[in-house]
């Protein structure tokens, strides 16, 4: 079982806390699969990398024995351990890795990095998305190529990774991070702690699909020719060994035979022009220095971030909004809650914000009137005439109409929430309420009203029963 398809009850944004699922990734269907167009697909990370003019090669088995400098891997969730040192020495000659990984097999390599793996849950944090406790949410605090244009992100059920040194993307505790960016001597390797952060779904979650725009981009630097990183995922095939170009770090007897030859050849030029009584000190110094060489080769890890952590005092008791206030309420009654009572509250705050911009003063007929679902169709031709461009295929502008047209269906088929157990047996699971959530900020977004509807759910009203 794979991590993803527990995640089916956070579909809208994010899924389950486990690596436990029900089917191996794949390359056309199923969880983490490139031919998957659904939420828990990666065929938009595919068509993002494309875009960005760096198509991706999607693989089941690499020959560690091809590789080059030049090559870069994309490894998701791997299933089985990692052959570290192997990486490790094609990461030493210039290659790069973009490692995607929560609680997958990559721990040795993790470990060859310097970073520990933690439970995120037992990390202080400052923010989560919609108040989940499940859904941290990073702001950057500094500069880094991986944060251009990154105004937030948010990650799902992440492990927490610690390190010497500053993190990307911090927890509020900075000795712990989500994404760290590594130089192993001539190459990097972009550590996230969330595999997740990749599937179709959690791309157009806040600002992840321009943060994951950036780590391509960031993984193809350097790279002569035209980029087509290696995608590997889940269950796949590391064979043969790398041939380094310079000698690996975790081979280094050759490398040291020759250098102790190199240091006993100048002890004994150092005889000939230094005095006796000074040539034991001198000897000294550069032996010392043949040792800090020596450790600085077989040591080469650090970090490369310029990025400042994001230091802010710790989160004060604010008070939470209806809708928060009944997500944690929710929340304690495990999957199998009916999360209709979430839903007429974005129901009531999105049909207010979206009547008055699309029909002004207009009266809104009840839903009991046979007129009511002509003014829905009325104003989902008008919302798609606004925010549709003029150069639009009439195929995007019908599903845009569909998609708006069904989603004020369904609140139309909603009693207001005082009367709704008592009108009706509406039942909806938290991933449909994620998904419902999501398609009203997208839309109202579109009319420059998602931060309005966000402050009215969020934090808009102090919380009551």
């Amino acid at each position: 079982m794979t991590r993803i398809a527990a995640m089916a009850l956070w579909v809208a944004l994010v899924i389950a806390a486990h690596p436990a699922a029900s089917q191996e990734p794949g390359l056309t269907g199923g969880d983490f699969a490139m031919g998957n167009a659904e939420w828990n697909g990666m065929s938009r990370l595919l068509r993002l990398s494309a875009e960005r003019g760096h198509p991706i090669e999607v693989s089941t088995s690499v020959d560690l024995n091809e590789l080059t400098p030049e090559d870069r891997l994309i490894i998701v969730y791997p299933t089985q351990e990692l052959p570290t040192q192997d990486l490790s020495s094609f990461v030493i000659d210039g290659g790069k890795v973009l490692l995607a990984d929560d609680f997958g097999a990559s721990e040795g390599f993790l470990e060859r990095l310097g970073i520990k793996r933690f439970r995120a849950a037992s990390v202080q944090h400052r923010e989560f998305f919609l108040s989940r406790p499940g859904l941290p949410m990073f702001k950057p605090g500094g500069k880094h190529p991986l944060l251009t244009g990154v105004k937030s992100v948010v990650a799902n059920h992440p492990a927490a990774l610690s390190t010497r040194g500053g993190a990307i993307l911090p927890f509020l505790d900075e000795a712990y991070g989500l994404v760290y960016d590594m130089r192993l001597a001539e190459g990097k390797v972009i550590v996230l702690g969330d595999s997740s952060l990749l599937i179709n779904h959690m791309l157009e979650v806040r600002d992840n699909r321009q943060f994951v725009s950036n780590a391509i981009d960031y993984l193809c630097r350097g790279v002569e020719e035209d980029c087509s990183p290696i995608l590997l995922v889940g269950e796949f095939t590391l064979s043969g060994s790398y041939t380094p170009t310079r000698s690996p770090d975790e081979d280094v007897s050759g490398w040291l035979g020759g250098a102790l030859d190199q240091l006993n050849e100048a002890l004994e030029q150092l005889d000939d022009y230094v005095p006796p009584h000074n040539a034991v000190y001198y000897a000294s110094l550069l032996l010392m220095g043949g040792v800090v060489v020596f450790l600085l080769t077989i040591f080469p890890v650090r970090r490369a971030s310029d990025v400042e952590p994001d230091v802010g005092p710790p989160p004060g008791v604010a008070p939470l909004s209806e809708f928060e206030w009944n997500l944690q309420r929710f929340e304690r009654l495990g999957h199998q809650a009916n999360y209709a009572l979430p839903v007429a509250i974005l129901k009531s705050e999105f049909e207010r914000l979206f009547f008055q911009e699309m029909a002004p003063g207009e009266p809104v007929p009840p839903v009991a009137d046979s007129a009511r679902w002509a003014f829905l169709r009325r104003l989902a031709k008008r919302y798609v005439d606004r925010v549709a461009p003029e150069d639009n295929s009439a195929g995007n502008k019908v599903k845009l109409y569909k998609q708006t047209l069904t989603l004020l269906t369904t609140f139309s088929k909603l009693p207001p929430r005082h009367r709704l157990f008592l009108d009706s047996e509406a039942s909806f699971s938290e991933r449909d309420m994620m998904r419902i959530h999501d398609q009203c900020r997208e839309i109202l977004g579109n009319l420059g009203l998602g931060e309005d509807y966000e402050r009215r759910i969020r934090r808009g009203r102090p919380g009551r029963k």
